[in-house]
């Protein structure tokens, strides 16, 4: 009889693309195959975000099948950088840079959350891809940078898509 496959426990996102998060790297523990705790943490030049995340794979195998669908739900901390003020300075008019001294978006700490779903293609070990789309709504925000008070969107919703290539890493199950 062979042995039986060896099973993923973890994974490593070598690669994620994201809108709106950029790009960055990412770790996931499997503690049963259809449940996924991730970390992870993306960047571009407006700002960076650290991402606690559940995800379910519902199908019996979780990342170990060939094709497995997706449901993400997750808390963003973005940090948000000095260069994000220079863009909405540069896209102003002239008559309104008074105003781009109130909108100071640098140091400013957004919480999110956000829910996604899509499809995760295992290709040949110990390699996947993930593809989905979701939405990533603001719930909050702190001071941050000399007590300058964060922008508050508390309805905003923003359309989230993630690209991420996963190197599962595996042990072998008990005969």
């Amino acid at each position: 009889m062979p042995p039986p496959p060896p099973r993923s426990v973890a994974g490593i996102d070598v690669l994620r693309l994201g809108f709106p998060s950029g790009i960055g790297l990412g770790f996931r523990g499997f503690p049963i195959p259809e449940l996924a705790l991730e970390a992870g943490a993306e960047t571009f030049g407006l700002f960076t975000s650290l991402e606690l995340a559940v995800a379910a794979l519902p199908i019996p195998g979780g990342p170990d099948r060939k094709v497995q669908p997706v449901v993400r739900v997750g808390y963003r901390k973005m940090f948000v950088h000095e260069t994000s003020d220079r863009v909405v300075r540069g896209a102003l008019p002239r008559s309104a840079h008074e105003l781009a001294d109130e909108l100071a978006l640098h140091g400013a700490r957004l919480d999110m959350l956000s829910i996604s779903s899509g499809l995760c293609v295992r290709f040949r070990r110990p390699v996947a891809l993930e593809l989905s789309v979701g939405y990533l709504a603001q719930v909050g925000s702190t001071r941050a940078n000399g007590g300058r008070e964060a922008i508050e969107m508390r309805s905003a919703r923003f359309f989230l898509g993630d690209i991420r290539l996963t190197w599962l890493l595996h042990r072998r199950r008990a005969r």
